[in-house]
């Protein structure tokens, strides 16, 4: 018995080294856990949008002048011209993919994102690398002491507030004579607003932000990188990635595809288009839409390099690793990942589905140790590194001198044991299997009895749920519901039946279908209204007598009150607007949700819908009528006329939004002048952007893919390069060449080349000053059509002509440059004036006009329907549809 307790007690000993050891080499890392868990990250079914479209800038350029412009690239700011002028392609895809892996980490001033077990660092450090922008910490001594007012007040802006990049624009147009430095400071703002802050053209620029235009060194000396850092992870945080259709992200978000190919070197090398020559990592990049395919990328990354590489951080001084910041907190998860890149022992394996479940098992056998023996516990940041040295020498010195002691007591014991008797050291051995048979078979026991615990629980509660539901079922009522559902219905739909024959004398049974039942409430209203305010017609109307019609209470549609119409007003006048303003809308609501239904319009049949195609299998190939069915003249969805009455509502009569929305909804009734609801340029971009997105959407509701939309504001440009035109010197310029190849808008890049891919282009035009037209150019055809509501504007087809030589003339001289093998042409295109297309009796919609020719030519339907009358209802509708689909584009 002795011997056998000391090789029994020589075992324990052994097992305690073992598990000494495993629990200190073993000791899971503390990482920042994932954003998402591996393989449910969201798939990018929303639309990323964002402000910093840097094409906007182009109008900037060319009515600041090329003197001002000039300076601006030499300026603090300046990278953000050089980056617009690259043929650069931005990719939200491949952004989404780094946001949605992102690690959760306690500091508000980076993001780390996760790349197969690799986690990569955007923060200050790496944002200033990439822009080359001033990231230094603010000085807060730097105010800049200027008499800003008189600015502002020229400006026609507010001088309590920031000016908004939308006020910006709508000065362009009258700056050309203006000094130098103010135009240069116009130039700079819309900078700000475009690249640097990335906030929509109805966000304001701070107002000590803006001050500092006014005055040259304290802009050029102020840390715009980290004002631009701040806009832009400051979006990110709060960004959610699952419930809406979209998000949005403010800053410059270009930063981020940059950040990606700088980080991934493979991905850089496969998708960048790298630029060589420039040392900012913001102009060495041309990017691509190609999208990538992560899991074949994986692979083959670690096929050729045994893993996926990547640079994870900038690195500094172990004493610099954080970007000064006055709220810095160090997030103790945060710093244990970084030092272990710092000192190269990265778990890389700690955030796979294997890891997640080890930490548990650790954990309980960590309880058969002492607590002196446990992991070492956290410590306080700042004597962290101390802590741990000092700490770990200590350990390693003691820990080595006890075990050697304990392995030779273990090894001279060992050779004592295996002289013994072979039936003592069985004995020693069935002892030893005993006990742990036991413990974990205590243990197995323990996990039964709590697991058969919960299963019993819910098997209770999910008994307790199929009740409720089964009594609050609602019942199946023949004498509610409008049709009775034979599919679900207990009766049988066949049955046997006696049925007489020729001859009267013999009667035979047969099986014959059972009649459907008739449903007992006849349907009154010829037409029903779905959910999006789409009129369908109803499937089972039945006509009643007009004398068994009973009259029933209508009840009057309330759209929602934002404000509270009780509260007190300290200005009068301000109260009075806000009254007016209300009762607009409440008569445009009323009008609307209570008034009657429009006759549906008659429908064409396939053979008068353009292009018809018949049985030709090839032409069915190449246009066809489109899948997404959408009817340019039907009445509003109500779910999208109700969000815009309560967004007015909400901003009131002082937001610059507010006239922009009510130019098109106003009754022509209480229209203050007779051009009050003429559209402008805004409205016509806008409409025309919402075409184009539109036309990007799978399936499209258009009835051919090649179809163009040309974007207003580049329009305008080309009548004004016009009238500068001149055959010696003209050369057209790289944004021509982007609108020929289809990357611009470059948000809105799909690389389709006009002749090519596309045929006809669709864009409106402003003729003798104050009236628009529609234009469709058919490059085979080499001829523009001109649709015109109004055709006593310009009667004579010759001042027509002069009115579209800026196309007529010059989109041959394009074609000429831009078609490879081309027939050189200086032939112009002929131009066709419609004469039987609807006309605007009454003046003042010929915008509206305009916009629906376009729509319903490339759609594919005809001009049925399009009235003086129906326009009060376009003009709501489109008013409705510009807030839900491009409102802060």
């Amino acid at each position: 018995m002795f011997l056998e307790n000391i090789v029994f007690h020589v075992c324990l000993i052994t097992l305690y080294i073992f598990d000494r050891e495993m629990s200190t080499s073993d000791c899971p890392k503390t990482y920042p856990k994932r954003l998402y868990e591996e393989g449910k990250c969201p798939l990018q079914h929303r639309s990323m949008n964002h402000s910093c479209h840097l094409a906007s800038l182009q109008m900037v350029e060319e009515s600041v002048g090329i003197d001002a412009w000039e300076s601006i690239k030499e300026s603090a700011v300046g990278v953000i011209l050089r980056f617009k002028d690259l043929d650069y392609t931005w990719s939200a895809q491949a952004v989404h993919h780094l946001l949605t892996n992102q690690l959760v980490v306690d500091s508000i001033h980076e993001v780390w994102s996760l790349i197969e077990g690799q986690p990569i660092r955007f923060s200050l450090h790496e944002f200033g690398e990439i822009t080359g922008l001033n990231c230094e910490p603010f000085n807060i001594d730097d105010k800049v002491e200027v008499d800003h007012k008189p600015f502002w007040e020229e400006m026609g802006v507010s001088a309590a507030h920031g000016p908004m990049l939308s006020e910006l624009r709508s000065l362009l147009p009258r700056i050309k004579n203006w000094p130098f430095e103010k135009r240069r400071m116009i130039g700079l703002l819309c900078v700000l607003s475009v690249g640097i802050l990335g906030i929509s053209p109805g966000s304001r620029i701070p107002l000590e932000a803006a001050k500092r235009v006014l005055d040259a060194e304290a802009f050029e000396r102020y840390p715009w990188g980290r004002v631009g850092f701040s806009s832009l992870v400051n979006s990110i945080k709060i960004v959610s990635f699952g419930g809406k259709k979209k998000y949005t992200l403010r800053g410059c978000v270009h930063a981020l595809l940059i950040w990606l190919y700088e980080s991934i070197p493979g991905i850089g090398h496969e998708y960048g288009n790298h630029i060589e020559g420039n040392q900012v990592p913001l102009l060495s990049w041309s990017g691509s839409r190609c999208r990538i395919q992560w899991g074949q990328f994986y692979e083959k990354e670690k096929k050729v390099h045994q893993k996926v590489r990547v640079r994870h951080l900038v690195v500094k001084a172990e004493a610099d690793i954080y970007p000064q910041w006055d709220d810095h907190k160090v997030d103790d998860d945060l710093h244990n990942m970084i030092l272990d890149i710092l000192h190269e022992q990265l778990d890389d394996k700690h955030w796979s589905l294997k890891a997640a479940n080890e930490p548990v098992a650790n954990k309980k056998k960590r309880n058969f140790v002492s607590e002196e023996d446990d992991c070492m516990k956290k410590k306080n940041p700042a004597k962290r590194t101390t802590t741990q040295a000092s700490g770990s020498s200590l350990n390693s010195g003691g820990d080595d001198g006890f075990k050697h002691a304990l392995m030779e007591a273990v090894k001279t014991l060992t050779a004592t044991v295996q002289n013994m008797d072979t039936v003592v050291a069985e004995k020693v051995l069935t002892a030893v299997d005993t006990k742990i048979d036991t413990k974990i078979n205590a243990r197995v026991g323990q996990t039964e009895q709590v697991l058969g615990n919960q299963i019993s629980i819910l098997q209770e509660e999910i008994a307790k749920i199929r009740e409720q539901m089964q009594t609050t079922a609602p019942k199946n009522d023949a004498d509610v519901q409008n049709q009775e559902d034979e599919v679900n219905s207990n009766d049988p739909s066949w049955m046997v039946q006696d049925k007489t024959p020729y001859d009267a004398d013999a009667v035979i049974q047969c099986v014959v279908r059972k009649k459907a039942n008739k449903s007992k409430v006849k349907l009154t209203s010829p037409i029903l209204l779905d959910t999006d305010g789409v009129k369908v017609a109803g499937k089972n109307q039945v006509k009643k007598p007009a004398g068994c019609l009973k009259k029933v209470k209508k009840e009057k549609n309330v759209v929602p009150q934002l404000r509270d119409s009780t509260g007190t007003w300290s200005d009068s006048e301000e109260k009075k607007k806000y009254c007016t303003l209300d009762a607009t809308l409440d008569q445009l609501a009323a009008s609307i949700l209570d008034g009657p239904l429009q006759k549906r319009k008659p429908q064409l049949t396939k053979t008068q819908v353009y292009p018809y195609v018949g049985n030709s299998t090839v032409k069915r190939i190449i246009s066809g009528v489109s899948e997404a069915h959408y009817d340019p003249l039907a009445k509003v969805a109500e779910t999208k006329f109700k969000k815009l009455m309560d967004y007015l509502r909400s901003i009131g009569d002082k937001d610059v939004e507010t006239p922009f929305y009510m130019k098109l909804i106003k009754p022509r009734n209480v229209w203050e002048t007779d051009d009050f609801g003429w559209l402008t340029d805004s409205h016509m971009a806008s409409a025309m952007l919402m075409f184009h997105k539109r036309y990007m959407r799978n399936p499209s509701p258009y009835s051919s893919d090649r179809i163009a939309f040309l974007e207003h504001w580049f329009v305008k440009m080309w009548v004004r390069d016009y009238k500068k035109y001149d055959p010696q010197t003209w050369e057209f310029s790289e944004t021509y060449k982007k609108v020929f190849n289809g990357n611009y808008p470059s948000d809105f890049s799909n690389n389709r080349k006009w002749v090519k891919d596309v045929d006809r282009l669709f864009f409106c035009h402003l003729i003798n000053g104050n009236h628009w037209v529609a234009l469709e150019v058919d490059f085979e055809k080499k001829l523009i059509h001109v649709y015109d509501s109004i055709q006593t504007v310009v009667p004579s087809n010759t001042d027509l002509q002069e009115e579209c030589r800026p196309f007529t003339k010059m989109i041959p001289l394009l074609l000429n440059e831009m078609v490879p093998g081309r027939k050189k042409s200086s032939q112009q295109f002929r131009i066709s004036r419609l004469k039987s297309v609807p006309k605007n009796e009454d003046p003042g919609d010929c915008g509206v006009y305009a916009l629906k020719y376009i729509e319903c030519r490339a759609i594919g339907c005809g001009f049925e329907g399009l009235s003086d009358q129906c326009i009060p209802a376009m003009r709501i509708k489109l008013a409705a549809e510009i807030y839900d689909e491009v409102r802060g584009l």
